[in-house]
């Protein structure tokens, strides 16, 4: 995600951009910095979801004994019912007024890609057993296999195959190591792994077996400790290790105050895990390579001697799940390649220079086989093209030298994609055709840095400057977990504009980076 370091002769005339957004990289700064704990974690609550809201109102009803937060659940689902919209309408409802089709089903697992279609399509149909209404289940064995999955898709399967299990009278598939999996994710003293939805689909599968009633009274306890002032619940209790360090590389390209970004940097540090990788929230262990390499990026890019033994460490995490088709998957080495988390790990190899040259130039070439014939790539963790894309520009442009025909090929025509999608205001939305949104023209804006023409990036500016000035323009959630459903963490609304204005800055000429020492005798940021 770092910015890319330029020569003076690629750099725009910045006489040409309007100096406020310098002002605005400013407050954008103390906005960040008000979110930044005492010990350096970039936290901000995520958001009550429908999803989650109208699993719980399900599950306490069926058990009894917690009408108050019962109704203050219910009413906030009650307040989302009017704003909610496509499959959101369906979990909204809550079971009520929903027709026993799959038409919802089908819209949702439209939305994943193909390696998930089987398996999602069966958690889909679990969460509308567990709201009330019978869906067209077609019993298939696949959805249920556990292979190649990590630890949280593993209890989610099996939490759904016994919902499914329970609704079509096949009890007797539900196995001993299945229930022990359930168990053991209610071991723990708080929500598992810090997510909300896979504790509540655990809780809704125990609830449906015998001698269990304990152990779902004791969930439901550790639920209500995250219900949210609104009266809905989260998806995850905490963000704050890849909150922390998106926002770490964010303020470091935007030149912010030594030791904020010292706090930052010691916070990541502590909190990876034995392995080498880091996972999304001080509360889980289950790594990935996005949260992995991202902090990874930061603490290179902050002081890479200081940290060298832990960026080694994560550096080997990341090599750790490389996929005999050169891409990398987002959990474990027997997953499926994803090309934005391939491009993450490229451009973060790259801080080794060329000891990891084949894994990139292998990384590259299966970035080549993903792209679609508009210049677009299958969607991640976002739900915005644009953040798969810039990501991937920056894993190519950083490895220029190493990067074949295919390769440029590739790059040129998904900047084109990008720039043909800019909209007549300057912005992007967070897809295609849609309306101007601050994060979807951030995602633009970084495209828009690594191109000749500074036109585009001089209107996704002016229209960045409009939206901060103004704050009435919303900017709408893009994270998605599980896929393909959206969840809110409102600083990463701020983080991201930021990083695009570092980005900027460095095309500029504007870089005012405060770092370690080896970084204040640089010329550039990046490298």
């Amino acid at each position: 995600m770092r910015p890319i370091s330029l020569s003076a002769g690629q750099r725009w005339d910045a006489r040409s951009f309007p100096m406020r957004i310098v002002e605005m990289r400013s407050e954008m700064v103390q906005r960040i910095q008000q979110r930044t704990n005492a010990d350096g974690a970039v936290r901000d609550p995520c958001a009550s979801r429908i999803l989650e809201s109208a699993l719980a109102i399900r599950l306490m009803e069926a058990t009894g004994g917690f009408s108050v937060p019962l109704a203050r659940a219910r009413t906030f689902l009650a307040e989302q019912q009017g704003a909610a919209g496509s499959f959101d309408h369906a979990f909204a409802a809550a079971g009520r007024d929903v027709a026993s089709n799959s038409d919802f089903v089908n819209e949702v697992v439209s939305k994943v890609p193909d390696f998930l279609t089987r398996r999602k399509r069966a958690q889909v149909e679990a969460y509308g057993l567990i709201l009330g209404y019978r869906p067209e289940i077609v019993w298939d064995p696949e959805s249920f296999s556990l292979d190649g999955l990590h630890s949280w898709a593993q209890v989610q399967v099996i939490a759904a195959k016994v919902i499914t299990a329970h609704a079509t009278d096949r009890i007797e598939l539900i196995s001993d190591e299945d229930v022990r999996l359930l168990l053991e994710a209610q071991q723990t003293a708080e929500v598992w792994e810090g997510i909300v939805l896979i504790h509540l689909i655990v809780l809704h599968a125990l609830r449906r077996l015998p001698n269990t009633h304990h152990t779902v009274q004791a969930g439901i306890a550790k639920l209500l400790k995250h219900q949210r002032p609104d009266g809905g619940f989260p998806f995850v209790i905490d963000t704050d290790i890849w909150s922390t360090a998106t926002a770490g590389i964010a303020l470091w390209s935007a030149g912010a105050p030594v030791g904020m970004l010292t706090r930052i940097s010691e916070h990541l540090a502590r909190k990876q895990l034995p392995g080498g990788g880091w996972s999304y929230s001080g509360a889980a262990h289950q790594t990935d390579v996005d949260d992995t390499s991202v902090a990874v990026q930061f603490l290179h890019a902050l002081n890479p001697t200081t940290y060298h033994p832990v960026i080694a460490r994560g550096i080997q995490s990341i090599k750790a799940v490389a996929r005999p088709d050169g891409g990398f998957p987002t959990y474990v080495s027997h997953g499926p390649s994803e090309a934005c988390m391939t491009a993450a790990c490229a451009d973060t190899l790259s801080i080794q220079g060329r000891r990891n040259s084949k894994l990139i130039r292998r990384a590259l070439t299966f970035l080549t086989t993903q792209q679609d014939v508009e210049g677009s790539f299958p969607v991640a963790w976002s739900i915005s093209p644009f953040h798969g894309i810039f990501r991937i520009l920056l894993a190519v442009r950083r490895n220029a030298e190493i990067a074949d025909w295919r390769v440029q090929h590739m790059a040129d025509h998904a900047m084109s994609y990008v720039l043909g999608a800019q909209n007549d205001d300057g912005g992007w939305g967070l897809e295609p055709g849609k309306p101007s949104a601050v994060v979807g023209t951030a995602y633009g804006l970084i495209c828009a840095c690594y191109q000749e023409d500074p036109a585009p990036a001089r209107k996704a500016a002016a229209y960045l400057l409009d939206a901060w000035r103004e704050r009435t323009r919303i900017s709408l959630p893009d994270t998605i977990g599980p896929r393909p459903f959206v969840f809110a963490v409102p600083v990463l609304a701020d983080i991201f504009p930021l990083l695009a204005v570092g980005h900027l800055m460095q095309r500029l000429g504007l870089t005012g980076i405060e770092a370690s020492p080896e970084n204040r005798r640089r010329t550039s940021i990046g490298g």
